[in-house]
């Protein structure tokens, strides 16, 4: 079991937590997390970058001028990608780039995010009297100001992602995710993790099989 700091809703004080060596407790690949962090990007990319070919460019049916006698250097049509206005040679179009990363290679660099950013994580206990006690924004500023977070990028996990979002998704430089929306890009952008309790358990069950 590793220890991480954590702070308890309903007693208003800071504790540590144990979790399981599993999640915090992995090596960490700076090479799988890079690749990983890639094709995560990769896949967020649109594919909507595209240029027109010779043969997809109007125009370009006639011969521009005869073959011989006017003096210029030959030319078929109009639309060849040395003209201006002709098509594009080997240009893009609708490409979406992709890295192949196995399910092996996703776990471990997922278990090796978590790992590099233990130091940064605070688990929330008592996360199911969350609707009770934080009906309102100011009720998670106040957490956040008191623990000198209000200038930090944070991600907040949940197991209870929309009702999260409504109370506290508007609070500036805060991304609110569901367990099974965690990736590495997320956890390794985020300067504070907060992790409601059941959500490390729930973690904990995916992961421990």
């Amino acid at each position: 079991m590793v220890k991480v700091n954590s702070y308890d809703l309903v007693k208003k004080q800071e504790s540590t937590f144990e979790v399981n060596s599993v999640l915090l407790d992995s090596p960490v690949s700076r090479e799988k997390l890079s690749f990983v962090v890639k094709d995560f990007l990769h896949q967020k990319r649109s594919k909507n970058s595209a240029v027109k070919t010779r043969a997809e460019v109007s125009g370009g049916g006639a011969k521009p001028w005869k073959q011989k006698g006017t003096g210029r250097a030959r030319a078929g049509t109009s639309n060849s990608p040395i003209w201006v206005g002709g098509g594009v040679a080997m240009g893009p179009s609708n490409i979406k780039r992709t890295l192949k990363v196995n399910k092996k290679v996703k776990r471990q660099a997922f278990l090796g995010s978590l790992t590099a950013q233990k130091e940064v994580m605070l688990v929330v206990e008592n996360s199911d009297k969350f609707s009770s006690l934080i009906t309102k924004i100011n009720d998670f500023v106040q957490i956040v100001n008191n623990r000198s977070l209000d200038d930090k990028r944070i991600l907040y996990v949940s197991k209870d992602r929309d009702s999260r979002e409504a109370v506290i998704g508007n609070y500036n430089n805060i991304q609110v995710s569901s367990v099974y929306g965690l990736n590495v890009y997320d956890i390794l952008k985020a300067s504070v993790i907060l992790i409601e309790d059941s959500a490390v358990k729930q973690l904990e069950e995916i992961y421990t099989k």
